[in-house]
């Protein structure tokens, strides 16, 4: 099973009591697992760790947070937050 999952990529979540709550990678750790940032709930200090098998993997990714996150820039969850809120995924959702 070939996926498309990069940093940046967002997902949304299959399982859960987090459940259809739409989620940035900010890292990943394996083959089975992610950590997980909205900017919200979960922020950059504190991401959720969660199994792959458990996402809906979007083609949207977004570059500019990608790109920092690549080169160890400062993201703000504030960045993270509107990025994910402006989202083709969310208007889909809303």
């Amino acid at each position: 099973m070939e996926n498309n999952l990069t940093v940046g990529s967002l997902v949304v979540s299959t399982a859960g009591r987090d459940k259809d709550r739409i989620y940035l990678v900010s890292n990943i750790i394996d083959e089975n697992f992610v950590l997980l940032v909205d900017g919200n709930f979960k922020l950059l200090a504190n991401p959720k760790k969660k199994r792959i098998k458990h996402l809906n993997i979007s083609n949207e990714v977004i570059v500019s947070i990608k790109e920092k996150l690549a080169e160890n820039k400062k993201v703000f969850d504030s960045e993270v937050f509107s990025a994910i809120k402006n989202s083709n995924l969310n208007k889909k959702t809303v």
